[in-house]
């Protein structure tokens, strides 16, 4: 009896549905891709060139979280620990070594042997530290002023309060960290926390303050006066704002090189395979095209860039003057967790962070 072509069709359906479902199964049952979690500043790993390093190396793929801001790493960081999304790789300010030491330090890494190949004064001040064994260098970023020449000037004299007294009521730009937040006001570490929203207050004086990172848009402002942020921001900012006249001025007192730190957090072969790529030449001169942070590797800048290349320049020509940021600035979470509460205050405070868009300060 022949079949009707509603029978094949039937058989059809059950046979494709059938190897589906064998497919599904075998799907299920194969292992997941194994990837290595990382916790980095934004925009350092997003060229494709450094996945496709680790791929080639590794035989794996990486999965990444970006934070924005010092604290925002703090606060991923301790989610992530004993949670059930956690990080094998960290990449995080220096400033925040002290607080993470002891929740990061693992036995057998020997990924310290990268700074062997550091430039010389790079080196030098790395083996001076005495970082633990999985954590090196990952860019070498300092901070710095981004000011415009037609609204206030800028001298190796200048006090903060005395740079603040020149902004007069413009707007001023600060980077958003609270470990550099207190530096800029207190680098001696003099002032007692009970006092420091006090004297924040008093050397504000009249200006407009926004506590950012990026925004390029804000230099573009006609009442524009200075900004401290990191070096990378600067490069950024001079280079794509509509303001052609920006400089960047270094500090004697004030601008310091707070390094990016790379970490790896256990001892999986792929965990480690990674930190060595990402801790390599070759990736950190990759973020240093992309990011304009500089590399721990470079003896002279090597980017072919006019604005990267008058950025850095003080700091080759005086790499022994510029200082290093002192890790035991914030000494244990106990600390940070207080200069936070306490920069909470600051930012309550009138003409801080001004209601973006609505200010007097913004362009109609």
């Amino acid at each position: 009896m022949p079949l009707t072509d509603n029978f094949k069709k039937a058989c059809l359906r059950m046979v494709v549905a059938l190897l589906l479902m064998i497919c599904q199964l075998a799907y299920a049952a194969s292992p997941a891709k194994e990837k290595v979690n990382i916790l980095t500043w934004y925009g350092y790993l997003r060229s494709p060139e450094i996945a496709s390093a680790i791929k080639n190396e590794c035989g794996v793929e990486i999965s990444y979280d970006e934070y924005h801001f010092t604290n925002e790493c703090l606060w991923r960081f301790n989610s992530s620990v004993g949670g059930f999304h956690t990080y094998d790789v960290i990449i995080f300010p220096s400033e925040l070594y002290e607080v993470f030491k002891k929740s990061i330090e693992i036995k057998n890494s020997n990924l310290s042997q990268a700074a062997k190949d550091y430039g010389d004064h790079v080196k030098k001040h790395y083996l001076s530290q005495d970082y633990t064994n999985n954590v090196v260098y990952f860019t070498l970023p300092f901070t710095g002023f981004i000011y415009d020449p037609k609204n206030i000037k800028i001298s190796a004299t200048d006090t903060i309060d005395m740079m603040f007294a020149k902004a007069k009521s413009n707007l001023v730009v600060l980077y958003c960290s609270y470990p550099a937040i207190r530096m800029l006001f207190d680098n001696d570490k003099k002032l007692p926390l009970s006092l420091f929203v006090k004297h924040f207050r008093e050397t504000m004086q009249g200006a407009y303050i926004y506590t950012l990172n990026g925004h390029i848009e804000l230099y573009d402002n006609d009442r524009f006066a200075f900004a401290y942020q990191r070096s990378g921001e600067a490069i950024s900012a001079i280079k794509f704002s509509k303001n052609r006249s920006l400089s960047f001025f270094v500090h004697p007192k004030h601008s310091y090189i707070i390094p990016d730190l790379l970490a790896e957090l256990n001892t999986k072969p792929k965990t480690q395979c990674v930190a060595r790529v990402l801790a390599s030449k070759k990736v950190s001169n990759i973020v240093q095209k992309e990011m304009y942070y500089l590399s721990p590797y470079e003896k002279r800048a090597s980017l072919n860039d006019l604005v990267f290349q008058s950025v850095y320049k003080p700091l080759f020509d005086n790499a022994n003057k510029i200082q290093w940021s002192d890790l035991s600035f914030v000494a244990s979470a106990s600390e940070y967790s207080e200069v936070r509460k306490v920069l909470h205050k600051i930012l309550l405070l009138p003409r801080i962070n001004p209601g973006y868009g609505n200010d007097p300060l913004q362009k109609k």
